[in-house]
């Protein structure tokens, strides 16, 4: 415990700067996330408090505490960045190693520190001061020599954190000891949460990969799910080459980036249509491409709602369509053929714009399907 006339001395020197310490936090809040931007890492939150005077007073009370100085204090400032995945904590470390000071003898990630027969879920704690470069900005100037601590932990950490500290436990110690077995369940459910997470993740990554990759060359390889659709729109030469017809017919300069509103309906209508793998709506955007382009010739001049529900009017020349928009267009005259065959039930009926039907059941008797 903190005798009283160095208490007393510390929480004058506390109040001379406390103005700083509130002026600095946003400031480290902004800061990281800029940084945190620049190198891709996207995190669920970054939050940002400056030390109040009464959680000091209750430091300096604490039996095991011998601060001096108010510089002996390292969290006067704080920062917590809760990331979505376990492995973008050490990524998040990485930037911090680069873009701050690190104060490696009251740093500890508390990960490690954690027996492999104890339970708990920790964090990675920093404590930084902003590099002597960037304190020669006159925006950081005042804030020289600060020390702030950093906690970094994932989504899963913050929430075992967060509801540990709610059910009033600060150390394993002090939990009943029949409900210490339950506390180490969780704590290990968790972890390999956390794990599983990351491999999903890894897994997602790799696959949208191969898909890039891989999609023109071998499309009846990939089931028709988002990230397969996607692939395909940006890499096959069918959609380009069926695109730029409809954009020439609408007087079109350019297509924009895909519609991503649009492409969860896209696979929602390829599974009503019993499509199953890319190659059959490759096969199918080859086997209709003269009724595609009829359909957008008489498309022209009419209003169409677009996925997000909103009614756009093909006027010639007006008109920025989406990357894939043949695909859009193959879905409307497959579901009109199903539709006049008498396959669809009434519930998928409900998908169907009746405006956009006629005009395809027109194309359809234009160029029947036997003379494919």
């Amino acid at each position: 415990m903190v005798d009283k006339e160095t208490q007393d001395n510390i929480l004058i020197e506390y109040d001379n700067n406390a103005h700083i310490y509130s002026a600095l936090a946003p400031k480290l809040k902004q800061l990281l996330h800029d940084i945190l931007f620049e190198r891709g890492i996207e995190v669920h939150s970054i939050t940002s408090r400056p030390k109040s005077r009464v959680s000091l007073i209750g430091k300096l009370a604490k039996v095991d505490a011998h601060y001096k100085q108010l510089s002996e204090i390292t969290d006067l400032v704080g920062l917590r960045v809760t990331t979505y995945f376990a492995e973008d904590v050490d990524r998040v470390a990485v930037a911090i190693s680069d873009e701050f000071d690190i104060d490696h003898t009251n740093s500890v990630d508390k990960r490690r520190s954690l027996a492999a027969d104890r339970f708990g879920y920790l964090s990675l704690h920093h404590v930084i001061s902003l590099k002597a470069s960037r304190c020669e900005l006159t925006e950081y100037k005042a804030f020289r020599g600060l020390k702030i601590e950093l906690q970094t932990r994932s989504i899963l950490q913050h929430a075992w954190a967060e509801i540990e500290h709610d059910l009033g436990y600060k150390s394993e110690i002090e939990v009943p000891h029949h409900i210490r077995r339950r506390f180490a369940l969780v704590a290990g459910l968790l972890e390999i949460a956390d794990k599983e997470f990351d491999g999903i993740k890894k897994e997602l990554e790799t696959y949208r990969e191969e898909a890039s990759a891989n999609v023109e060359k071998a499309p009846e390889n990939f089931m028709i799910d988002g990230d397969s659709i996607r692939a395909f729109i940006n890499g096959s030469s069918v959609v380009k080459r069926i695109d730029a017809a409809i954009i020439k017919i609408a007087g079109a300069k350019h297509t924009s980036p895909q519609d991503e509103d649009s492409i969860p309906s896209i696979v929602n209508k390829m599974h009503l249509l019993k499509l199953k793998t890319i190659d059959d709506i490759n096969i199918s955007l080859q086997i209709h491409e003269n009724r595609i382009i009829e359909l957008a010739k008489l498309l022209v001049g009419t209003s169409v709602t677009t996925s997000n529900n909103r009614s756009i009017r093909i006027i010639h020349g007006s008109v920025i369509f989406p990357a894939g928009v043949s695909i859009a267009y193959l879905t409307h005259l497959l579901l009109s053929i199903l539709s006049k065959e008498g396959v669809l039930s009434e519930t998928k009926k409900s998908t169907l714009s009746p405006h956009i039907n006629n005009l395809a059941s027109q194309v359809i008797s234009k160029f029947p399907i036997d003379a494919s």
